[in-house]
C-alpha cells in the first residue's frame, strides 16, 4: 500500500484483520478442537470492537471536513 500512495492505518487494519479472520476459518479442524480456540473467538471480537471504533471514528472525521 506504501508503494501505490494510499497508505491509510484504517485500510491496513481492515486487511490485516480479514486475513486473520480468514486464516482462523481455514485452520479450523473438523475433529476435536484445540484449546486455544476460545481464545481466538475473543481475539476476533476483540478485533471487531476495535473495527467498529476505526469506522466511528473515520465517520466522525469525515462528518467534521464536511461544509456547513
Amino acid at each position: 500500500m506504501i508503494f501505490i500512495g494510499r497508505w491509510n492505518p484504517l485500510l491496513y487494519y481492515l486487511l490485516s484483520y480479514a486475513g486473520f479472520l480468514f486464516a482462523v476459518e481455514i485452520s479450523n479442524p473438523d475433529g476435536v478442537r484445540p484449546k486455544n480456540h476460545k481464545r481466538l473467538r475473543w481475539v476476533s471480537m476483540g478485533g471487531f470492537v476495535v473495527f467498529i471504533y476505526g469506522v466511528v471514528s473515520w465517520v466522525q472525521a469525515v462528518i467534521a471536513t464536511m461544509p456547513r
